[in-house]
């Protein structure tokens, strides 16, 4: 099995290719047709859909339909254009996001409230599943910033889900890494408890907690102030990698060699990216030194 790398798209990271400094398999794009048809013109695209389930109607909600959306929140998935993305790109899956949407309206805490969260997903991710096969659909780990019950983040939630209803897993490293700096886990132990013999895609970045030079970028690019507040001193993704983000990856080199982590078909870098905010992130030099790198570890 040949496992494919992609690279979130960015404009740098598209001169990086032109000159030779990148190799790279496809880049990681939203499903934004200006963006698409830009970066097809480099290299092969495959689309990230702003999918999520937790809610429990039986079906994900787009996260990005903001001019769909009704009085009770997130609008309804657009299943037609997600049918043409995945005929019109080098798509393999229906990624979908894990959201902890509804249970403060039913006063859960806890372990009650994970258990609500699975039993919502469950309904949601079974209707994507019969919409396009369990082999296509695949269930992303959440990184907990923004989740008010740390419970849901423990890795025995989305094990559940994928075990119920048989979607792979898209593993993003970085989320569980986050989520068990949340939880007071090993990253290591909370990586062991999620379904990898499910894997079919991997995530990875560097995680630094997020101050300057970040905080300098961002306002240089125009990012407004109450943006830049919600990141301040939170440990962040998305970013170049240190040297302790190199001391796991080597662990997560061995994983793979090892072959403990499923059959995945795609790992991609989500270093950069467009707009204000992905661009003050968005770090050419790093980008042309660190991927190669991590690729080479990742391929030994």
């Amino acid at each position: 099995m040949t496992t494919r790398f992609a690279l979130n798209y960015s404009s740098q990271a598209a001169e990086l290719v032109r000159r030779g400094r990148l190799d790279l398999d496809a880049f990681k794009c939203p499903p934004w047709p200006e963006m698409v048809a830009t970066a097809r013109r480099v290299l092969p695209v495959y689309i990230h859909f702003p999918l999520a389930v937790g809610w429990g109607r039986g079906d994900a909600v787009d996260t990005a339909a903001a001019h769909r959306r009704g009085p009770n929140g997130y609008g309804p998935a657009d299943w037609q254009a997600v049918e043409d993305w995945l005929q019109q790109t080098d798509t393999a899956y229906v990624n979908l996001h894990l959201e902890d949407f509804g249970a403060d309206g039913h006063g859960l805490t806890g372990k009650a409230r994970a258990d609500h969260l699975v039993e919502a997903a469950i309904t949601d991710v079974e209707a994507v599943v019969r919409r396009f096969g369990a082999g296509r659909v695949l269930l992303e780990n959440d990184h907990g910033h923004d989740v008010a019950d740390p419970a849901v983040l423990a890795p025995e939630v989305v094990t559940a889900i994928v075990r119920a209803t048989g979607c792979g897993l898209l593993l993003d490293v970085s989320h569980a890494r986050l989520a068990a700096r949340r939880l007071d886990m090993d990253a290591r132990a909370y990586i062991g408890r999620l379904p990898l013999d499910a894997t079919r895609e991997i995530h990875l970045t560097g995680i630094q907690r997020f101050g300057s030079p970040w905080r300098e970028r961002m306002q240089a690019n125009g990012v407004p102030p109450e943006v830049i507040a919600r990141y301040e001193g939170r440990w962040l993704d998305h970013l170049p990698l240190t040297a302790a983000d190199w001391a796991f990856m080597g662990w997560v080199a061995e994983e793979l060699r090892a072959g403990r982590w499923g059959q995945p078909t795609l790992i991609t870098i989500e270093c950069g990216g467009e707009g204000p905010l992905w661009q003050a992130l968005t770090d050419a030099e790093s980008l042309a030194e660190q991927v190669p790198r991590l690729q080479a570890l990742l391929k030994g």
